[in-house]
């Protein structure tokens, strides 16, 4: 794919290194065959493992959309359905508790579920259990999960609120994240 090997002289590696950005790898699929091309000053190429941040909340929302296809789940499905009371306490109150009852797979989708925690920076060191980064506990690095606003009140990015939606997914099918995503 010619525009791939272009992308060096559309976008000047000296222009993502002042933009702070050290590397950029790009995977394009087209006609059943992936083409690869990679901006960088080191060692980076088609096989180095960025974090896959936000975009992996388009391919959960695939999985979501499988399984709501297969009659499984519904955008009207509570997560206090399919998540156990020890999960629930993490990211609730006794004052935010009852507010569970508006909350479904289609508010955290939309990010209107009031679920905290816009983003998540990262991890190089020791990595987080799911439930670790709920409670905002080490080696998570973010404050705990916790309602900032009322289910469907408003528009509130949510990373926060896919991580308890990935917690949902494994419940549901009784299998790892990683494991439900390689079989959807």
């Amino acid at each position: 794919m010619p525009q791939l090997q272009d992308l060096a002289s559309i976008v000047p590696l000296a222009l993502l290194q002042a933009a702070g950005v050290p590397s950029a790898s790009i995977a394009v699929l087209s006609g059943g065959t992936v083409e690869t091309h990679v901006l960088a000053k080191g060692s980076e190429d088609t096989e180095t493992i960025y974090q896959s941040c936000s975009i992996s909340k388009a391919i959960t929302g695939i999985a979501v959309a499988k399984l709501i296809d297969q009659g499984r789940l519904s955008y009207d499905t509570l997560i206090s359905d399919h998540l156990p009371a020890r999960v629930l306490d993490l990211i609730t109150t006794d004052k935010t508790r009852p507010i569970l009852s508006a909350v479904t797979v289609g508010t955290i989708v939309s990010h209107t579920s009031g679920l905290s925690q816009g983003g998540f920076s990262g991890y190089v060191g020791e990595v987080p259990t799911v439930e670790q980064i709920l409670a905002g506990t080490a080696p998570a690095n973010t404050p705990q999960i916790h309602f900032n606003s009322f289910p469907g009140a408003q528009f509130a990015y949510s990373g926060g609120g896919w991580t308890v939606l990935q917690l949902l997914l494994e419940n549901l099918v009784s299998k790892p994240f990683a494991e439900i995503m390689q079989e959807l």
